[in-house]
């Protein structure tokens, strides 16, 4: 990596980690749109796994549910296993540029929803049948464009989990799908042990921002911040569509 890609990939992961400490989800979807400005995915994307597997297994410790959430939904994480890996195969084997400018599209719509207040409520009933497609489709998207289950952050969110529940199956599934995360770039040859050393080189500037972040929230309302970020992420997601259709 060079000198510029270095402070890039620094910048990243102090802003995502500033994002995880403040409102505890976004932080992959951040750095990934902020490492694309750079960075093909294909190079990007590896760089994510070391501090996904440390900072959601952090997450997955702070409360008691994770076991019941392991069982409630383990065919989920299964089908988001699957999916992972096929989205992994499409990283390798479509344009990098295209799937640049459909992460720039997935993290537009995050964006332009969220400032929508948009909170589409999904009844019990639909979780069983419902939630393992919706975990394919979401694994799918965070093996091509490294945007760590964003579909199915939105869809727990949707099932109206209590607080603890939804902070404790965000954690353990993007822990387990970070697993599977891990095995497919290493079976495409993308995790070596070069790339480890930086992506564990990323816990530095993750930690700090995370402490900063933690530190922000008490000063911060949650909502202001939130507003900011998706502002901050429509910028980066029109700066990645354009610099994709450049590359076209």
């Amino acid at each position: 990596m060079t000198e510029t890609q270095i402070a890039l990939a620094a910048t990243a992961f102090l802003i995502a980690g500033i994002v995880k400490g403040a409102v505890g989800i976004g932080q992959m979807t951040t750095a990934v749109a902020i490492l694309g400005l750079g960075l093909d995915l294909r190079t990007a994307v590896p760089l994510l796994i070391v501090p996904a597997l440390v900072s959601n297994l952090w997450q997955t410790t702070q409360g008691s549910a994770a076991p019941a959430m392991l069982k409630r939904f383990a065919l989920a994480n299964l089908a988001g296993g699957i999916g992972i890996a096929l989205g992994t195969a499409i990283l390798f084997a479509v344009e990098p540029a295209l799937l640049s400018g459909a992460l720039g599209i997935l993290v537009a719509a995050y964006a332009a929803l969220t400032l929508a207040r948009f909170d589409p409520v999904a009844p019990p009933s639909v979780e069983r049948w419902g939630t393992p497609p919706m975990a394919f489709a979401s694994g799918v998207l965070t093996g091509a464009t490294g945007s760590l289950h964003l579909l199915l952050a939105a869809w727990f969110a949707a099932l109206k989990l209590p607080r603890e529940a939804y902070i404790q199956a965000i954690g353990l599934t993007f822990l387990i799908a970070s697993l599977f995360w891990a095995g497919s770039l290493f079976w495409k040859g993308a995790l070596d042990a070069t790339t480890i050393a930086w992506s564990a080189a990323a816990l530095v500037p993750t930690f700090v921002g995370m402490a900063a972040g933690s530190a922000l929230r008490r000063r911060v309302a949650e909502s202001v911040f939130r507003t900011g970020l998706m502002i901050f992420l429509l910028v980066l997601s029109a700066s990645l569509v354009w610099k994709a259709m450049s590359r076209l």
